[in-house]
């Protein structure tokens, strides 16, 4: 959550206008979880929160039923060495004016709790926050915003001045509760976050794990909406299904594309590849939906699609995925609707 998606669920948010001077990632977010049973520990030692970058994700996959509730002992503090590495006094001209608001919400679940200490020293502490895990489904998101407490004296406009502004905040902090749906039924992992530049309207990217080679498909954390949609059971043949359906095999024609794309980059030899090695389960996956052997899947994309000559793979693939059939299917449901009303 960014600062100004913030102030559209906090109705104390300021009404002055942006831009001013705001900290971003300045506030750093550590501390423990403990998962509970009848209120007591189900493990000796509780799990590590760390705002740091790269570490913002805590998976409680295969602890998700053995847990009734989720308690955090947190610490909020400034830093001038993150984000922009502005000062307190940057952001505001009365450091006693500051309070932290720390945030626990879970969008899946229509959860959103917060809690609110003054700013001492360069930081809050928060113990003992309880999260019920009845209240939370799939994630619970952690995030720390630094607001001012009343109206500043201040007479420049390039910090806050309305009481409730936001002048700084940290990274959000995941805590995993469920498995997340799978839209490739275990032929590739998926995940989201935030993207950024140029590629922030972006739906999806292909990410590959530095350490097995395997891809991942990443959603844009932006449309958080659409991802939902995805994960969700719809009734079968419904609209809502078949939007569902269509979404699912474009997405997969285009991730199946790029993954075949990179073939054209490799050796003219398929016979050393390794029986295990990636282009041979790409090749093995997508020859599900395009109907020829890996053989002829690695010439055609190698021959044809390096020299910009049809790639036959590519038009059976869509053809394999009934891409115009289901949209088809969308849109004769969508006129047989609007003919009934």
């Amino acid at each position: 959550m960014q600062w100004n998606e913030f102030v559209q669920i906090d109705h104390s948010y300021t009404e002055q206008e942006w831009p001013y001077s705001v900290g971003v990632n300045q506030l750093k977010v550590k501390g423990e979880l403990k998962l509970l049973r009848n209120n007591m520990p189900i493990e000796q030692e509780g799990r590590r929160i760390s705002g740091n970058a790269g570490q913002t994700r805590v998976n409680l996959n295969g602890s998700s039923d053995l847990f009734e509730s989720m308690s955090f002992n947190l610490v909020v503090s400034f830093s001038e060495d993150e984000g922009y590495g502005y000062q307190l006094s940057n952001l505001s001209n009365d450091e006693d004016n500051l309070d932290v608001l720390l945030i626990t919400y879970s969008k899946s679940a229509r959860y959103y709790n917060t809690h609110r200490k003054p700013l001492i020293s360069g930081q809050a502490v928060f113990e003992k926050i309880k999260v019920e895990r009845d209240d939370v489904f799939e994630n619970v998101i952690i995030q720390a915003f630094l607001v001012l407490r009343a109206d500043s004296q201040a007479e420049s406009n390039r910090e806050g001045l309305k009481k409730g502004s936001v002048v700084s905040f940290s990274r959000n902090i995941e805590v995993r509760t469920d498995e997340k749906l799978n839209l490739f039924k275990g032929g590739i992992t998926s995940d989201k976050e935030i993207f950024e530049g140029a590629e922030k309207n972006a739906l999806y990217k292909i990410k590959f794990n530095p350490e097995t080679e395997e891809p991942v498909l990443w959603w844009n954390e932006k449309f958080d909406d659409i991802i939902r949609f995805m994960q969700k059971t719809h009734i079968e043949n419904s609209k809502e299904y078949i939007l569902q359906d269509m979404m699912g095999r474009v997405i997969s024609y285009g991730v199946l594309m790029q993954l075949l794309a990179g073939l054209q980059n490799e050796g003219d030899d398929i016979g050393i590849l390794d029986e295990e090695c990636l282009e041979i389960k790409i090749m093995d996956n997508a020859s599900n939906y395009i109907g020829l052997n890996r053989n002829k899947i690695w010439k055609d994309m190698r021959n044809n699609l390096r020299n910009l000559k049809p790639v036959e793979s590519l038009t059976r693939m869509q053809s394999g995925l009934k891409i115009g059939q289901i949209f088809n299917q969308f849109i004769n449901l969508d006129i047989e609707e609007a003919s009934n009303e």
